[in-house]
């Protein structure tokens, strides 16, 4: 793969990433993922997620044109990011938990790690709120160009270094049952309860 890449781009760095994607650096820092899969797989790449598919510009090679078909079904594909709210919110909720308890257990490095998967469920409801789901596999992608400044406030209040961890998991929280209600999505009330108590605590 590494030859093959380099005998047509100036590499000047390779690596599989952590999904197993090959992946080279170009000058300019500009990034190359090469995605790659045995001909018996190809039907699979109609369930990709359909976000910015352009098949004319992601074909690298393709002599009988059934690719080109699969990606013809992918394109044609729309995300529907209002039938993934509720599954949206319930992977937050989790993230929430998991998040708060390392937090309550002086885990505070793990606990900044989990916020990242937290803020990324907060931006995909927030897109959804507000009706801007044209990046909604890659919340966090033209969120500046394309979210109000509210919003993009609220976010603002959900980061935080190492000693700021409580504010940011109680303004999360509170984000995020804003949201659901907001979206009339269904949180338990003994989970947000218990949510709102682990952010007085912590």
């Amino acid at each position: 793969m590494r030859a093959w890449l380099s005998a047509r781009l100036d590499v000047q760095h390779f690596v599989v990433n952590e999904f197993g994607t090959p992946t080279v650096l170009l000058p300019g820092l500009r990034r190359v993922e090469l995605h790659v899969a045995a001909q018996e797989r190809l039907p699979e790449v109609e369930d990709w997620t359909p976000q910015h598919v352009r098949p004319e510009r992601m074909l690298a090679k393709d002599p009988d044109g059934r690719l080109a078909r699969h990606l013809a079904v992918l394109a044609a594909r729309r995300t529907d990011p209002a039938g993934e709210a509720q599954d949206t919110l319930d992977r937050l909720l989790n993230w929430l938990a998991f998040g708060l308890n390392v937090l309550a257990r002086g885990e505070r490095i793990r606990a900044h790690e989990l916020l990242g998967w937290v803020q990324g469920g907060l931006l995909r409801l927030a897109r959804l709120h507000a009706g801007r789901t044209a990046h909604w596999a890659n919340a966090s992608r033209r969120a500046e160009q394309e979210l109000d400044a509210a919003t993009l406030a609220r976010y603002a209040g959900v980061t935080a270094s190492l000693d700021g961890l409580e504010v940011a998991y109680a303004n999360a929280v509170a984000w995020t049952l804003d949201l659901a209600a907001g979206l009339s999505l269904h949180c338990p009330e003994a989970l947000a309860a218990g949510l709102r108590a682990a952010t007085m605590q912590a």
